[in-house]
């Protein structure tokens, strides 16, 4: 029997306990930020940057589902909370948040041909001869559709992109890091 010897990658998928607050919230930032991220280099998506401290207590339910997730009750800091406003060809390179302990993005609409967060594997066996053999272990990336009301989080040093934005309606979704507290 095949066994994987080191698991590390995961996400969780869920629903927005307090959507329609947090789509009220976001929708009083209508301008995207002259100033780019730093991170912005690879990639083209207008942002607009978040105040941590506007954005904590809206968070506050969506990191008491994930601790009740993780079976472990802990004390977090949020960091660089921000919206990103895809419009036609818009997209992100693939990057990590790796000084950070995790990652959370928010999907505030959902719409025909929008663009699609996805996870890539950039140590897997894909580029390996052992492609041949067991294809099955060799998926460089795993794909999801925008969907209105969920988060999606997952460790910060994991891979991830969004493809190409299809649309001419604006896919927009919050976005923010944070670090453990022990």
């Amino acid at each position: 029997m095949i066994e994987e010897v080191f698991p590390k990658a995961f996400f969780t998928i869920f629903d927005i306990p307090n959507f329609d607050e947090l789509s009220e919230f976001c929708s009083k930032y209508n301008h995207t930020d002259k100033e780019q991220f730093t991170w912005q280099e690879g990639c083209k998506v207008d942002t607009t940057h978040i105040e941590v401290n506007d954005a904590v207590a809206i968070l506050t339910p969506t990191l008491k589902e994930f601790s009740r997730q993780l079976d472990y009750n802990f004390d977090c800091t949020c960091h660089d909370p921000w919206l990103n406003h895809y419009t036609r060809d818009s997209f992100q390179e693939v990057h990590s948040h790796a000084e950070h302990d995790f990652a959370a993005v928010f999907f505030m609409n959902e719409g025909e041909g929008f663009s699609k967060l996805y996870f890539y594997d950039s140590i897997g066996m894909s580029q390996s001869r052992w492609a041949q053999i067991l294809p099955r272990y060799c998926n460089t990336t795993r794909t999801f559709n925008t969907q209105k009301g969920k988060v999606i989080m997952f460790p910060g040093w994991l891979d991830h992109g969004v493809t190409r934005h299809q649309s001419d309606t604006t896919r927009i979704t919050m976005a923010c890091n944070f670090n453990f507290q022990f």
